[in-house]
């Protein structure tokens, strides 16, 4: 209590002091990257939230409280067939994911953290953190999860393979070819097919574009002759 003296008597004042400090929380420790197209990249946010009036500094290190290093991946070994020891997995992950080892965070306040990630090759990231403070003694260390997966090329068809079935010469056989695109982003397509081919198959169109997450339509006309089995000979299935 804080007394006061009046001229009506005594008044006494409760106060309460409390230290200053940094009290960090996380919105969501998960980082999923998802699938990520070969050739592409994907950035996602760490939402970070400090409920104290200390502003400190935060520092994504190891989960054991080392520093982690800058890796490109002209650093990583050439060799695809090496073992993969814990250090090269946890090396490619340093290459392929970047983001800032130090940020600044004010008193009642928040901010993000970014996290990129780039692939080079098709590969799976699985990778445990820490988010340590430059003032912690009220707040323990924070452990995040960063997943995510490097996937082929995005452009894929329907079917694998298209079976006409027993066919007669001089007749038309149609055949719809269903291309999907599971990037996000426009794709272009040419198609090309061998010339020993052209009297005898078509396609409509050749060229055209899909759009992300969406598909695209080539319908093929085939009509063969005597001439086929001869101009196209080294195609047979014997």
């Amino acid at each position: 209590m804080f007394p006061i003296e009046a001229e009506t008597g005594r008044i006494d004042i409760p106060l309460i002091c409390t230290c200053k400090k940094a009290l960090i929380e996380v919105e969501e420790p998960q980082i999923d990257f998802g699938d990520v197209i070969f050739g592409e990249s994907s950035t996602q946010y760490l939402n970070v939230e400090n409920k104290g009036a200390l502003a400190t500094k935060i520092f994504v290190r190891t989960t054991s409280g080392e520093q982690i290093p800058f890796i490109t991946p002209d650093d990583l070994p050439k060799d695809d067939e090496a073992e993969r020891t814990r250090e090269i997995v946890f090396h490619e992950f340093c290459a392929t994911v970047s983001f800032k080892r130090t940020t600044e965070i004010d008193g009642y306040s928040n901010t993000k953290i970014q996290f990129t990630f780039v692939p080079t090759k098709l590969t799976e990231i699985d990778e445990r953190l820490t988010l340590f403070f430059e003032n912690q003694d009220y707040c323990k260390p924070i452990p995040i999860h960063l997943t995510g997966k490097c996937v082929d090329v995005p452009i894929y068809v329907e079917k694998e393979e298209y079976n006409m079935n027993v066919m007669v010469y001089e007749q038309f056989y149609r055949e719809k070819i269903v291309l999907y695109n599971r990037g996000t982003t426009a794709m272009k397509i040419q198609l090309f097919f061998p010339r020993d081919f052209k009297p005898y198959l078509e396609f409509n169109p050749t060229l055209g574009f899909i759009q992300g997450d969406g598909k695209f339509e080539i319908w093929a006309k085939l009509k063969p002759d005597r001439s086929i089995l001869q101009t196209c000979s080294r195609f047979l299935v014997k």
